[in-house]
């Protein structure tokens, strides 16, 4: 046992002073790289490039104070390419045949380069193959995980040591180069890759321990975290073999690294010190001069109002986004100002806001500049910016988005006349989009005060991220709840249950909540408040668990506070699953006593392990219906006397302004004799930036593979009504449709040789929101449906690989349909027999 310890010894510390002073160690080397759809090097039809060469490998110094210390020459000789063909890899003429190779040397200490020395004039993809062998012969003495640099930039590693066999395992890298401000943040609407690479390396025994073989696979997959497919895979697989040795002449001995590197220097002028990492070179979108007006010109069509959401629309805006970000201001400026694309100005004010450059954002300020009454069209580039993916770091610095602009609302807030109807909800919302903490005291103060405004307040602090929320604020929240010192709407008092709850209060505050349940004053706002502490538990289990805990109180009777009787609710139903992806509905229904729908909010929401991303919200509210009803048994005491309808619309979790159906009696009045609320009118028509991402990831063999991930969403909605005051009753209607397209591109741009793989996923749907109410007699009937039609989706796969300056270029195309078949959605057995309820009558 204790000579196989001093043998294991013996071999750790010849690993460690791997390569031997004077020795040319001769490997073959080859490297190959494909893009699949799938991950893996089974493909029948590969789409990739080869590179095969002779590496010599010498250690020409070793420090006279640390024999772990060396300096090693590496060399590329003869370098090959091979492309991609119908009968598989063949060799092909290329630049990488006029290319020279000039030694570089790397500092080797303790089993890990630490760092090189080259000459910045050789081609980086010779330079980065260099620091890729390197890296593929790292090594450490026994089993470890860490975190460490190498080609790929700082990653974790995992090493295997078994005998004289290593493993080095990686992921997770990140390189200090690359610009971040082009990734968005995690999330649904971003892009994930994948990187994971093996190498496994024998060493033979000797004087000092030689590689004799490597061998490494690895892949990079890019896929979009809202569709996980289709994907888009790189695979690399390499391999190092020792074929045989010889003599370096020319071996320093006795100097210092310094005095070796001065020396080296005469016969190689243009030698630098640099880091292990690849170098960097991406080649950037090239100036379009001058197309962005005869672009617009070409795609006019497809820019209209009539295109939106159609996959004709997203289609345009994709050509056109990369063309906007390379134009100068002065161009850009020029087609705001062009008279003739007034008709789909709106379109192109969404393209500028999704350019999200500096140029950009200075020919919008200057279209914008004259303005000195509210301009419809401001809105709708504000709106736009709202949504951006990924703002740029210096857009929202000239934006002056965060702080300036939270001061400017809340001191806005403060100037509103309190006879204005709708200037304190205006700057309320606009302070929940902004999501801001430090707006939390100011909700708090409105919310404190009751009416309109609290309801909207609530909703600010809602969108605040739950533990941003200082637990001080539990307070004045539970003073909403239970309305201590100012009436509260029903909504606002759900909304602050909501809150509480989610911030894991204490059991004194949670009793308090759960025994309102037990007031038999007010059955609707039970059932719905009953209905939204059953959601927060089933996805809640901290909640859930604390409430079980409760239930068996005396004071908390078990059967009446979860049994209620009233037709308000609250449920969220899956829709469809896509790939990793659930696509889910929900509704609220607050609704008051006798039937008569009061606030109704539908949403649809992309979940996935990347989180939880609201597509589409639709709140649809009333009040003072009453009399218009036939008398005021059954009138909310807390509504006003004047009747009130209308929709809120959020969007990507941005809020606009409410869209008001009518708020007088007058109004009301008009639109139903008159017909005009029937007309469709539109509430949001856009088309916004849905991703925007970009990924870098190093191979093993130096090579960069850039992934960049963008979608384009187009949208159109619009509601409305039709009432007639002789039947007593309505029917309102919800229009949203939609068109999507994502596409990712990964690229691997040797210089001599481009390999390149796409996915692209495009589709129209829409979703139809129907609230038909009958208030002829008591009890009033209220039936909501939700339907969409037939969907859809082509998925397209597109891999390529060309040799520049020749005309060799390979191309492979694969197309699929999935089709999603129209349905309408149920909603809770109430709501399925009031509709049974007013269809039978309607056939009657």
């Amino acid at each position: 046992m204790a000579s196989y310890r001093f043998l294991f010894l013996l071999a750790v510390v010849g690993l460690a002073s791997a390569f031997e002073i004077g020795t040319i160690n001769k490997y073959s080397y080859e490297t190959t790289v494909v893009v699949t759809e799938k991950c893996g090097f089974d493909s029948d039809s590969p789409v990739g490039h080869s590179l095969k060469a002779s590496v010599h490998l010498t250690a020409i110094w070793e420090s006279p104070q640390n024999a772990l210390k060396r300096l090693l020459k590496i060399e590329i000789l003869n370098p090959k390419l091979s492309v991609s063909t119908k009968s598989g890899l063949k060799e092909h003429t290329s630049e990488l045949d006029k290319l020279s190779s000039s030694p570089s040397y790397i500092l080797w200490e303790d089993g890990s380069p630490k760092k090189i020395f080259d000459d910045p004039s050789e081609h980086y993809t010779l330079r980065n193959l260099k620091r890729g062998i390197a890296s593929f012969l790292q090594h450490r003495k026994k089993d470890q995980d860490t975190r460490e640099i190498d080609v790929s930039g700082e990653c974790d590693i995992i090493y295997k040591i078994e005998g004289n066999s290593i493993r080095r395992r990686k992921g997770n890298c990140v390189h200090s180069k690359f610009d971040k401000n082009l990734s968005q943040g995690y999330g649904v609407r971003s892009a994930s890759a994948v990187h994971q690479s093996t190498v496994d390396c024998e060493w033979k025994d000797g004087k000092t321990l030689t590689a004799s073989k490597c061998k490494s696979t690895e892949y990079v997959k890019l896929y979009s975290n809202a569709w996980h497919r289709p994907s888009m895979c790189v695979d690399e697989r390499s391999g190092l073999v020792l074929e045989n040795t010889g003599k370096e002449a020319k071996i320093f001995e006795n100097k210092d690294l310094e005095s070796v590197i001065e020396e080296l220097k005469k016969s190689q002028v243009g030698l630098e010190e640099d880091t292990l990492e690849t170098v960097l070179v991406i080649n950037e979108e090239k100036q379009k001069k001058r197309q962005l007006k005869s672009t617009i010109t070409r795609l006019e069509k497809d820019l209209s109002t009539e295109s939106l959401a159609t996959v004709s629309s997203v289609k345009a805006f994709y050509k056109l986004l990369p063309i906007i970000r390379t134009s100068s201001a002065e161009e850009i400026l020029q087609v705001l100002k062009n008279e003739k694309f007034v008709k789909i100005m709106p379109q192109i004010l969404d393209l500028v806001a999704a350019c999200a450059t500096k140029n950009c954002l200075r020919a919008a300020f200057e279209y914008f500049d004259e303005e000195t009454e509210y301009n419809l069209l401001l809105e709708r580039f504000i709106i736009s910016l709202s949504i951006l993916p990924r703002p740029n770091a210096d857009f929202i610095k000239q934006l002056r988005v965060v702080e300036e602009t939270r001061v400017y609302l809340e001191e806005g807030l403060k100037k509103c006349d309190p006879e204005s109807e709708f200037c304190t909800l205006n700057y309320l919302r606009s302070l929940r989009n902004a999501a801001r903490p430090r707006s939390a005291r100011v909700f708090l103060e409105y919310a404190l005060k009751g009416g309109k405004n609290a309801l909207e307040a609530v909703l600010g602090l809602k969108n605040i991220p739950m533990h941003l929320l200082p637990p001080e604020n539990q307070v004045e929240l539970l003073k909403v709840f239970h309305q201590i010192d100012a009436y509260q709407d029903r909504s606002t008092r759900a909304i602050a249950a909501e809150i509480l709850l989610k911030q894991h209060p204490n059991r004194s505050v949670l009793k308090s909540i759960l025994k309102s349940l037990l007031d038999d004053k007010d059955a609707e706002f039970s059932a719905f408040l009953a209905s939204k502490i059953n959601h927060l538990i089933s996805t809640d289990p901290v909640l859930r668990k604390s409430i079980i805990d409760i239930l068996p109180d005396k004071d908390i009777n078990y059967y009446l506070t979860l049994a209620q009787n009233g037709q308000s609710s609250l449920f969220r139903r899956p829709m469809v699953a896509l790939a990793g992806t659930n696509v889910t509905y929900g509704l609220e229904m607050e609704m008051l006593e006798g039937g008569m729908l009061k606030r109704s909010v539908f949403d649809v929401s992309f979940e996935n392990a990347a989180g939880d991303q609201s597509l589409l919200s639709v709140g649809l509210y009333a009040s003072g219906l009453g009399a218009v009803a036939g008398g005021d048994s059954y009138e909310d005491p807390e509504e006003d006397s004047s009747p009130t309808a209308g929709m809120n619309l959020g969007f990507l979790d941005s809020y606009l302004r409410p869209y008001v159906f009518f708020r007088s009696t007058s109004e009301l009045m008009g639109h139903a004799w008159s017909g005009t609320a029937s007309e469709q009118t539109p509430v949001l028509q856009c088309i916004l930036s849905f991703s925007d991402d970009e990924k870098l990831v190093v191979l093993s063999n130096g090579m960069i593979v850039r992934g960049q991930m963008r979608g384009v969403l187009s949208a159109d909605a619009g509601a409305s009504a039709k009432i007639s005051l002789w039947n007593r009753n309505s029917k309102s209607l919800v229009k949203n449709d939609a068109s999507l397209l994502v596409r990712g591109v990964v690229t691997l741009d040797a210089g001599f040789v481009v390999t390149q793989g796409t996915i692209q996923f495009s589709g129209e749907s829409g979703i139809d929101f129907v609230v038909d109410l009958d208030f002829y007699e008591a009890p009033f009937t209220t039936c909501i449906q939700m339907q969409h039609p037939d969907i859809t989706v082509k998925f397209d796969i597109f891999r390529s690989v060309k040799i520049p300056a020749t005309d060799y270029e390979l191309k492979r195309t694969k197309r699929r349909i999935f089709s999603i078949p129209g349905r309408s959605f149920a909603f809770n057995e109430k709501n399925d027999e009031m509709c049974h309820t007013l269809n039978s009558n309607s056939e009657s």
